[in-house]
């Protein structure tokens, strides 16, 4: 198995635009990703019927793994998927425990993190119809980040989110570079 940097969790109903904009653009940095599903095959169908095939499932990666950063996005059933799945659940507490960098993107921060009470004392945004499950004060602004937390509010958004996950991992420099040569203003 590859050693990650990234462990991209992803769901039947995930969203499909900002499941492969984080995708491409971490894969432009050269940032190695793991791309899981939590299903029990591989496939995977996101909300717009894009299938996107996973590099492995949730209950094949050995428990122990660690990842730097942990990246779920949204989609609503896709993010209602990931928020009923114990196993992403502790992955998810054992990103929080260890102060190790958790990215939510559209629906998931808030039915993800929100709802199961790991955005405590944080600042996060979320898509604007779910700011209420957020748990904290919903921010208007498409990406915010809180320590080892960034959240962003959605498709239109998915762009700046996955470069600022760059810029997270390596530098402003070489997010910089990925949105030049995107033909992207950044930031």
């Amino acid at each position: 198995m590859m050693q990650a940097e990234v462990l991209l969790l992803i769901a039947n109903g995930s969203e499909d635009l900002e499941s492969v904009t984080i995708i491409d653009v971490l894969r432009r940095a050269n940032i190695p990703l793991l791309l899981t599903s939590i299903e029990d095959n591989v496939q995977v169908t996101c909300a717009r019927g894009t299938r996107i095939e996973a590099d492995i499932c949730l209950d094949a990666l050995d428990d122990a793994a660690q990842y730097p950063m942990l990246v779920l996005p949204g989609g609503v059933e896709g993010a209602e998927r990931l928020a009923a799945s114990v196993q992403v659940q502790q992955r998810v507490k054992y990103q929080v425990s260890t102060g190790r960098v958790l990215a939510a993107i559209c629906a998931a921060p808030a039915l993800v993190l929100g709802e199961k009470g790991f955005l405590s004392g944080k600042a996060a945004t979320c898509y604007p119809r779910f700011a209420e499950r957020l748990g904290v004060p919903w921010q208007n602004a498409a990406v915010v980040e809180d320590g080892a937390l960034i959240t962003a509010q959605g498709p239109g958004s998915a762009l700046a989110f996955a470069l600022t996950l760059v810029t997270r991992l390596r530098d402003h420099y070489e997010a910089e570079r990925i949105a030049s040569e995107m033909l992207v203003s950044w930031p």
